[in-house]
């Protein structure tokens, strides 16, 4: 039964990931380079995003703690997001240049995929704990990132044909109409975990109720008292700061620096995802190698950063492919232990309490970054479109480099009494 649940629970990441990654390569293709818009009507609605989360976040994870539920959490996050992600593709079909009334709609809608999104990833996450019975959080973390990376290639592959077609359902064509058609495949992929995905249920108590926003300042204090966490937490942040700004921003910087078409662009993608496929699914057996989770995800870091470097000076397009690999496998490893790694720094009742602070740490990586990237395109926009954004991303390797510097802060837990089967 408990590895039926860990298939039933990935599963779910396959799903978000199949709809999510359609957002990441072609929402900001569509919106800068084909309607030419500014970059900042997709960094504010991110921000905006975080902020609100930061508010309703961590008192939803109180209460999912308290009850021991995770599942309607998690069900009722993502079938928001669904119906938010139908919308934008609706309100997104017949957008013109110019046309600021209807952008301004598109961007609520994205806010609010955006927002329902990232909120349902902290209930998947806190099923870890409940998962890792005879089997290692690294392990379990591993196949569910595998499955969302599978996620990702199936999306990008359904998505190219639709968003260079003429295919026209309701009168929503191109690009809207893939943002539409992935919400329908989130629903449809998701219904195993629906269906089947068991929770640790108890008693409903009513009398339960959301921590106020005091209360969520006064645990955010408190995480000092489990060692390492908010040291990780810092770490989490700054690295995770430049993962997201490159999800918002990687297909412009392919189409602007790299001089990549849609389909090329697709291809450079799914190689990435590839590598960072088997990054998460060999996640595990490269931390026992290299001597430890926390050792794995400082080298792990190290190269990534080392990795954004290169990219930023790069002028060769053959050359963004192999670079582009070597990330898809860097990043695989490093998210795959870290959500596995933070399971382990904190205890076991409260998982979803701190899985909720795990992604406001995200979330508010996705200010900072963009904002950044934001910042630097326009002071350096007398470059031109290609320098200024290697400008960003040098910018995001420097925080990626400060990363690994805040992780030596953090003690390797040591986990006694379990029996470990893979």
């Amino acid at each position: 039964m408990n590895t039926k649940n860990i298939l039933t629970w990935a599963s779910y990441d396959f799903a978000n990931s199949l709809a999510f990654i359609n957002v990441s390569v072609y929402f900001s293709l569509w919106l800068i380079n084909d309607l030419n818009a500014s970059d900042l009507w997709v960094t504010i609605p991110v921000i905006l995003t975080t902020l609100i989360l930061f508010f309703t976040l961590p008192s939803l994870g109180v209460l999912s703690d308290k009850l021991n539920r995770r599942k309607p959490f998690l069900v009722g996050f993502s079938i928001l997001a669904i119906g938010s992600l139908l919308a934008l593709g609706i309100t997104a079909s017949g957008v013109t240049p110019g046309d600021t009334s209807k952008l301004v709609i598109v961007s609520v809608f994205y806010f609010l995929f955006q927002y329902f999104y990232q909120g349902s990833l902290a209930f998947y996450y806190s099923f870890i704990q409940e998962l890792a019975i005879k089997k290692s959080r690294e392990w379990i973390s591993g196949i569910g990132f595998a499955a969302g990376q599978l996620g990702n290639i199936a999306g990008l592959l359904i998505a190219l044909p639709i968003a260079q077609s003429a295919l026209s359902i309701f009168g929503v064509t191109g690009k809207p109409l893939l943002f539409s058609f992935a919400g329908v495949l989130f629903l449809v992929f998701m219904l195993p975990t629906i269906l089947f995905l068991k929770d640790n249920p108890r008693r409903w108590d009513y009398a339960v109720s959301p921590k106020s926003l005091g209360d969520i300042i006064k645990g955010l204090r408190k995480i000092r008292k489990y060692p390492g966490v908010l040291e990780y937490l810092v770490t989490f942040y700054l690295f995770a700061d430049a993962l997201l700004t490159l999800q918002l921003f990687s297909s412009l910087y392919l189409a602007k620096v790299g001089g990549f078409n849609n389909k090329e662009i697709t291809l450079v993608f799914l190689a990435g995802l590839i590598t960072s496929t088997l990054g998460g699914l060999f996640s595990r057996k490269l931390s026992t190698h290299l001597g430890g989770t926390k050792k794995t995800i400082s080298y792990m870091i190290l190269l990534w950063g080392l990795i954004l470097t290169i990219m930023a000076v790069l002028h060769y397009q053959i050359l963004f492919v192999p670079m582009v690999m070597l990330y898809g496998f860097a990043f695989g490893t490093l998210f795959s232990l870290s959500r596995a790694f933070f399971s382990q720094l904190v205890p076991n009742d409260k998982q979803g309490e701190m899985f909720s602070i795990y992604v406001l740490f995200e979330r508010f990586a996705s200010v900072l970054g963009p904002l950044i990237w934001s910042i630097t395109a326009i002071i350096f926009s007398f470059l031109g479109d290609a320098n200024k954004y290697r400008v960003s991303v040098f910018a995001l390797g420097i925080i990626v480099f400060i990363s690994y510097f805040t992780l030596k802060r953090v003690k390797e837990p040591k986990i006694k009494g379990i029996e470990i089967n893979t």
